[in-house]
């Protein structure tokens, strides 16, 4: 299989999208953080427009699926809690059910990764439980992030280069500010921030 290299690479448009969109997020930070643009607050786009503009600013429909009585830390819960919720997936045109990604923490995910492991060799899609694809979410997605960023751009080596996050660190005197993300991530977090957005 060969795929054609225009379909990788973005096209005109795309650049077009991307840097009207850069120029969009430049403009707010600037009125924000910039007194003399402040009265340009209201000229600004709030939102970037895009194909699914109407669609996402309409209220989402939540529909809780209840408490189930399992122990996620055995596999054999783990099964019968992806059994349940294997109900309520649609189906492809040959029955088998169509894949969604099942969000949870990183824990959850490699117990679900096991879950589907210990089912590999059942006869169907359904009961190998390929209906989901785990996806770590929230805290630990946003720690692996942070903590991939400061592998590459924090460095304790170029606090005497100015403009250099270290250097920031140091400047500004971040003291609670490690490159062990998992120790100290609202203080990470929150210095990447200030010294990208103001």
């Amino acid at each position: 299989m060969s795929i054609p290299i225009h379909r990788l690479l973005p096209s005109t448009e795309n650049e077009v999208l991307l840097q009207s969109e850069m120029k969009n997020m430049l403009t707010r930070v600037l009125v924000k953080y910039m007194p003399v643009f402040h009265n340009l607050d209201d000229e600004i786009g709030k939102h970037i427009p895009h194909q699914y503009a109407s669609r996402s600013s309409a209220k989402s429909v939540l529909i809780p699926l209840g408490f189930i009585d399992k122990d996620e830390s055995k596999v054999s819960d783990t099964i019968d809690i992806l059994d349940e919720y294997h109900q309520y997936l649609p189906l492809k045109p040959n029955g088998d059910p169509l894949t969604f990604p099942l969000h949870a923490d990183d824990l959850s995910c490699e117990r679900g990764n096991d879950a589907q492991c210990a089912r590999i060799n059942a006869t169907s899609p359904w009961n190998q439980l390929q209906g989901f694809t785990m996806n770590i979410q929230e805290w630990h997605k946003r720690c692996l992030l942070l903590q991939d960023i400061y592998d590459d751009l924090f460095n304790g080596s170029s606090g005497r280069e100015k403009g250099t996050l270290y250097h920031l660190k140091n400047y500004f005197n971040h003291s609670g500010v490690s490159s062990n993300v998992m120790d100290t991530f609202n203080y990470d977090e929150e210095f990447l921030e200030f010294c990208c957005d103001g």
